[in-house]
């Protein structure tokens, strides 16, 4: 009888072995939410990580494009967000679909390869139809790694926080109305390393026909230009009610309207 116990022992341990192996491995291929196809809505709260690195798998998106997500908002409260490089957090086939920071970190990484260009669908960026910035600490792009971006197809707006731009990253909006993009507090920190296109950080409106009657609205934002960097502010329209544009050492900055 003792002889069968160990042996029944055995193949019971053998059995909940084989059981672990298999939720280990369906945990390995389990979609993340940025993939699943079912997820709306994403909070990252205090204390919580969230990785966005789908750049070698396939995912669900609402145009089908390879790094699409149907997460219609993300809000950053306090918790930390890293999208990774050549990631894309892009939802914006989604109406009414809201990037918000709150506070925490967010971290927006460079190119999948290469170091140079601004090819969009190669490099990590937020391009959703609203971004909403109050508070936290933001990074986009990394030195020599040009090109990463945060878009707003309907709105942007920055009311606190710390958003530092890298090397050819930029943040910029896309649409007619004439109140564009609004940055009416905070810290935008320009940390290019060069002029040139791909080098160069830019606060940016497109230029195009459609978009001539936006404005760039400069109301209580502080702009600083870090020491040796360059900088872009570029708009059809610019207006500064408040707020500051500082300059430290050996810094350039072009204003294009």
């Amino acid at each position: 009888m003792n002889k069968n116990f160990k042996a029944n022992k055995t193949i019971i341990a053998a059995a909940i072995a084989a059981m672990i192996s298999g939720v280990a491995f369906a945990a390995d291929d389990a979609k993340s939410v940025w993939q699943d196809g079912d997820t709306t809505s994403v909070t990252i709260g205090a204390g919580q990580t969230e990785k966005v690195d789908v750049s070698s798998k396939d995912e669900v998106g609402t145009e089908g494009g390879a790094h699409n997500t149907n997460v219609a908002t993300v809000v950053v409260d306090g918790g930390t967000l890293e999208i990774l490089d050549g990631n894309r957090l892009l939802n914006n086939g989604l109406k009414n679909s809201l990037f918000n920071v709150k506070s925490g970190t967010v971290t927006i990484a460079g190119r999948t390869e290469g170091n140079t260009g601004t090819d969009h669908n190669a490099v990590a960026s937020v391009d959703t139809d609203n971004i909403l910035i109050e508070g936290g600490d933001i990074t986009l792009g990394k030195k020599d790694q040009a090109g990463s971006y945060m878009l707003g197809w309907e709105s942007f707006k920055m009311t606190g926080g710390k958003l530092t731009i890298n090397d050819g990253a930029e943040i910029r909006v896309n649409n007619e109305l004439e109140e564009g993009m609004v940055l009416a507090g905070g810290e935008v920190v320009l940390n290019g390393s060069a002029a040139s296109e791909d080098k160069v950080a830019r606060i940016y409106i497109n230029d195009q026909d459609a978009h001539r009657d936006s404005a760039l609205h400069l109301d209580g934002v502080k702009v600083t230009v870090a020491e040796g960097a360059f900088g872009e502010i570029a708009a059809p329209k610019i207006a500064m009610t408040a707020g500051s544009i500082d300059l430290a050492k050996k810094s350039t900055l072009n204003v294009a309207s």
